[in-house]
């Protein structure tokens, strides 16, 4: 009997550890994008955003995303995107820039819109705020979404799940975060529309892995 009771204590004592190893928050995230058509066939997207965490009460994140595409096929374009970003989320301000390698492919059938996205990104930090220095961290991301267009109605609701997995540095390769997203298009006018959407993101094989809840909220004006 003492033996089982020293089993149940312990089987408790490493639960509870698991569960208090992990970090909970509550995150608002806002953006804006312009897109339009740079030159003949090349497509561009301008997207500052700032990312509240600690629910939602401090800036963690401020950052701008530029993308370049060039459309390949109907149905499948390929192009780069640079992000530059401030992340004080840390105990020093982390300067971070973002290269991004990315194809993205949908297809149409009746009114659902199945999407795929690919990205192959490296991030650089400044070398105070990084553990490895100067040396990126690479990772690929694979995300799938899914849209429907409601007959006569400007909601277009979607979901999508995306995966991120970690390649460099080697230290802490394999590490992996899910996030899971729900929610809404609503076109104002012909060249504008808004967002809302809540995302939930979870990271795996990390130390005190993170689970977060966020509401998104967008804006976007095609030129």
């Amino acid at each position: 009997m003492g033996f089982r009771r020293c089993i149940v204590f312990f089987s408790l004592l490493l639960a509870g550890k698991c569960l208090y190893s992990q970090e909970s928050d509550y995150q608002t995230w806002g953006n804006v994008e312009v897109s339009g058509e740079l030159f003949n066939k090349i497509n561009f997207s301008v997207s500052p955003e700032i990312r509240l965490f600690d629910n939602s009460t401090r800036i963690k994140t401020m950052l701008a995303e530029f993308s370049l595409s060039v459309p390949i096929l109907n149905y499948f374009k390929a192009g780069v995107i640079y992000r530059p970003e401030y992340d004080g989320s840390g105990e020093y301000l982390s300067r971070i820039h973002r290269f991004c390698l990315f194809a993205q492919a949908q297809y149409i059938i009746n009114r659902f819109k199945l999407s795929y996205r690919g990205i192959y990104q490296k991030e650089y930090k400044n070398y105070n705020t990084s553990e490895y220095g100067h040396i990126p961290d690479i990772q690929h991301r694979q995300k799938i979404g899914l849209k429907y267009n409601i007959n006569n109605c400007k909601l277009s609701p979607d979901v999508s799940a995306e995966m991120f997995f970690t390649l460099y540095p080697y230290k802490v390769r394999g590490e992996k975060k899910l996030r899971l997203s729900a929610g809404f298009d609503y076109k104002i006018n012909k060249k504008m529309s808004c967002s809302v959407s809540y995302k939930f993101q979870q990271e795996f094989l990390v130390n005190n892995p993170e689970y977060i809840h966020i509401i998104s909220l967008g804006l976007s004006y095609e030129l």
